[in-house]
């Protein structure tokens, strides 16, 4: 099994005064065949905007562009893009809907 496969952008970095993160973006233009479902732990936003949702959750490693996310209460999601947000101390995964 592949861990965090995706076709993925250049890496970001941020730096502040006291703080250092890095973010990587994965997409997918289409859901793959053998796509998988991925129950989402720690969902801590959501966001429905130009017909497609957004949420941020911790960081699932196993998640892939065009797998079908689990956000809780029956409701499911194809993702289309994944930002990972890390810094020394803690991670936040943001998951935007396939298009």
């Amino acid at each position: 099994m592949n861990c965090c496969a995706a076709p993925w952008s250049r890496p970001r970095s941020d730096r502040g005064a006291r703080q250092f993160s890095i973010s990587l973006d994965g997409r997918a233009d289409e859901a793959e065949s053998g796509a998988r479902i991925r129950a989402l732990k720690g969902v801590s936003y959501r966001a429905y905007s130009a017909g497609l949702r957004r949420v941020r959750c911790e960081v699932d490693v196993w998640l892939r562009p065009g797998d079908t996310a689990l956000l809780g209460g029956g409701e499911t999601m194809t993702v289309g893009e994944i930002t990972i947000t890390a810094d020394r101390d803690s991670g936040v995964m943001e998951l935007a809907e396939l298009a």
